[in-house]
């Protein structure tokens, strides 16, 4: 085992770090929260070893002790649950669980360090998984290679679910702008609107003012949207970071 220290705040920086450090063939990734179960390793990797695909994702469950009873699927999925995932192609990467081959870095390089946690707070693994998808790349879930996920409670507090609506809304629309170059007309009106629907939503449901745990689905899907909006109105001033559904980065956008 060896330790390296990556001082640029962003978990892409330590990604790639460590994707540039490593020497193996197959790059597996976890987290510092989650406890494998047995077999794990090899379950997570055998695939890639026996060339039947090139990207994994393995199952993530929630600790027993951190569900909770008003818990939806929506709300275990932000919380890395792969409990929706079928083994079909819509699924995306994991960071807290998956691997991958070194293949795949000659098309895609790495991580875009604008993204995850440190940077707009999400969705490193998400946009990776759609480049390697783009370059052709097979990705697949295996089941049995799980790990139980031991987060923090502060992560099911209203506060921890509003604040990651907001990454989500702030990472979605970098993807779409950079990435999909999807245009966004009539935005401060659409900002407009997703605050007042908001407002209007609080209004209705004053018994979420004093909800400690959980947050609504309305107030999720509000909030990512107003943070959606705003980051769209941030990106539009920027050159665009990629062609096109592009595999490598050509610069920093700047204003």
């Amino acid at each position: 085992m060896r330790y390296l220290l990556e001082p640029r705040k962003g978990k892409g920086y330590a990604y790639n770090l460590g994707i540039a450090s490593a020497t193996g063939e197959v790059l597996v990734f976890t987290d510092d929260d989650v406890r494998p179960h047995h077999g794990w390793l090899e379950s997570l990797t055998a695939p890639i070893a026996a060339g039947d695909a090139d990207a994994v994702l393995g199952n993530i469950a929630l600790a027993p002790h951190l569900r909770r009873n008003w818990m939806e699927a929506g709300h275990r999925v932000m919380l890395g649950d792969t409990e929706l995932v079928t083994g079909g192609s819509a699924f995306e990467l994991v960071g807290a669980n998956m691997a991958f081959s070194r293949d795949v870095l000659a098309h895609v390089p790495g991580f875009d360090e604008e993204l995850g946690p440190g940077a707009l707070g999400f969705c490193e693994d998400t946009l990776f998984s759609r480049q390697l998808r783009e370059a052709g790349f097979r990705l697949r879930f295996v089941e049995n290679a799980s790990v139980e996920h031991h987060f923090s409670e502060r992560r099911l507090t209203r506060e921890a679910f509003k604040e990651r609506a907001r990454a989500e809304g702030r990472a979605l629309a970098y993807i779409d702008y950079h990435w999909e170059h999807i245009e966004m007309p009539r935005i401060r009106w659409r900002i407009l609107r997703a605050q007042l629907g908001y407002l209007i939503s609080l209004i209705l449901h004053t018994g979420e003012w004093s909800r400690t745990e959980g947050a609504a689905g309305w107030e999720i899907r509000n909030l990512v949207m107003i943070s959606y909006h705003r980051q769209c109105l941030i990106e539009r001033r920027r050159s665009r970071s990629y062609d096109k559904r592009g595999l490598i980065k050509k610069i920093r956008g700047s204003n």
